[in-house]
């Protein structure tokens, strides 16, 4: 039985259907970048004003957050640290997804080992 499913921003977050009601899931957010290095300050502002020129659109993805809620399943997100520039067209097409792997390491055995029981 998977107790935390793990996985950056895509497709395969659907298997989340299949988890039990004590799981988790964990999405790795690909904010980084967005539109601006770093992530700007204000998520929903169409222009971040500290950075001029940045014309930023609202991070929107939250497609997972919502279906797990559905599912009655707990969801958690972390951002990444660094992503490969996009391949296409997308923003959230990338090669690469670095992560803090102590961070995420951590937020699992929370789940496992603390908030849970």
């Amino acid at each position: 039985e998977t107790l935390v499913l793990i996985s950056s921003h895509g497709a395969q977050l659907t298997n989340l259907i299949w988890l039990s009601e004590h799981a988790a899931v964990v999405e790795v957010l690909l904010r980084f970048g967005w539109c601006c290095d770093p992530v700007p300050s204000k998520q929903y502002a169409s222009r971040d004003p500290d950075r001029p020129g940045c014309d930023c659109r609202a991070y929107h993805k939250a497609d997972y957050a919502n279906l797990a809620q559905t599912y009655g399943i707990r969801y958690f997100y972390v951002d990444a640290e660094y992503i490969d520039p996009p391949y296409g067209w997308n923003p959230i097409f990338r090669n690469r997804v670095y992560i803090d792997a102590e961070e995420v390491a951590k937020l699992a055995a929370l789940w496992v080992y603390g908030f849970r029981n």
